[in-house]
């Protein structure tokens, strides 16, 4: 199986949360690697080819969520 971004443990998502007033407007959505080998703001391609990267990643380990959703292994 292909390596992805998604099933990495360094993988970061934070869902967009709309705000409650003009004083507390909420959050845009997150998303990132944690080990900065990527982030939204900062994507030179698109994101479903950024998410590909993890096949030349060193950092990339396997989450433990990934291994027992999926039944990945690295």
């Amino acid at each position: 199986m292909k390596k992805l971004c998604l099933f990495c443990k360094h993988f970061y998502f934070s869902p967009a949360e709309r705000g409650y007033s003009e004083l507390t407007p909420g959050v845009d959505v997150t998303i990132e690697c944690n080990k900065n080998k990527w982030n939204k703001y900062d994507m030179e391609q698109d994101l479903s080819t950024t998410l590909l990267l993890a096949e030349m990643c060193k950092f990339y380990v396997i989450d433990e969520w990934a291994k027992e959703r999926y039944g990945l292994e690295e």
